[in-house]
């Protein structure tokens, strides 16, 4: 070992190795390593420990890059998550709004008391008219006409058929009496507590539609594909199972409208 160039190369080795020395330096070096075996071994294995720290912070710098693109991809798939999360919640819940304000309606008008609407369905045409304990309900088609009527003392189911004609007015008995025949109020979609609500909601599609120029609720429920359209307005309904509904009349029924009908050329029967 030459001490008195070793010293000098083995101080410049790491920025030879680094490729940070001049051409005339560098020449300097190799020559001398050439001569000297110690400085060489150094060298050696300098350039071993440098090469490795760099292949480490290679791959080091590589995880990081892995990594961080992983971060980033799960960021943008929470923050999707979340937006979808948000809006089924928004719509989950505009839908449970507008069930319960539907349901909240129905629940005023079961306990009308005076109300006429009118039906159509597969071209039959059906009406009812109501007037406190007065109750006529009329279901006309082209084989002819049927009634029901209902007060506070009887209950008659009066047929009129065309072909073959057929005129009977059945006085019903007592046990036999007709209760309730309809009601104003639409049927009312399950809804016993407010999980039961939204999982109504849950389970719906609820558009708005114009039918006959009046703005709907397009409302369609899973899986009982219960179908209704209901008034926006009056949250009356529109058309359901029971058909198309026609025309509705709240508190102007008179009593001429629910008189008995006239049986004259009727066959009188009394159910037993």
């Amino acid at each position: 070992m030459n001490n008195k160039y070793c010293k000098i190369v083995q101080d410049l080795l790491p920025n030879y190795i680094e490729g940070l020395t001049s051409d005339e330096t560098n020449k300097f070096i190799e020559e001398h390593l050439k001569e000297c075996v110690e400085c060489k071994e150094i060298y050696t294995r300098m350039k071993e420990e440098f090469y490795k720290k760099e292949s480490d912070e290679k791959v080091n710098i590589n995880f990081l890059k892995k990594h961080k693109k992983q971060i980033s991809k799960l960021r943008i798939t929470l923050f999707i998550i979340i937006i979808a999360i948000l809006i089924l919640l928004v719509n989950v819940g505009r839908k449970t709004y507008i069930l319960r304000k539907y349901e909240n309606a129905n629940i005023e008008y079961s306990k009308c008391t005076n109300y006429y609407k009118k039906m159509e369905n597969e071209g039959a045409i059906s009406e009812i008219w109501r007037k406190d304990e007065k109750i006529l309900f009329k279901r006309t088609s082209e084989s002819g006409e049927q009634i029901i009527y209902s007060d506070q003392n009887d209950t008659w189911i009066i047929v009129n058929e065309k072909n073959p004609e057929v005129k009977i007015a059945t006085r019903l008995s007592e046990e036999s009496k007709i209760a309730s025949i309809g009601s104003l109020a639409s049927p009312v979609l399950p809804s016993n507590n407010i999980w039961a609500e939204i999982g109504t909601a849950f389970l719906s599609r609820i558009t708005t539609k114009n039918v006959d120029g009046v703005k709907c609720y397009d409302i369609y429920v899973f899986p009982d594909y219960i179908h209704t359209l209901v008034d926006k307005n009056t949250l009356l309904i529109k058309q359901g199972i029971n058909g198309k509904y026609l025309e509705y009349r709240i508190n102007n029924v008179t009593d001429e409208e629910v008189k008995m009908p006239d049986l004259t050329g009727y066959e009188i029967r009394n159910e037993k």
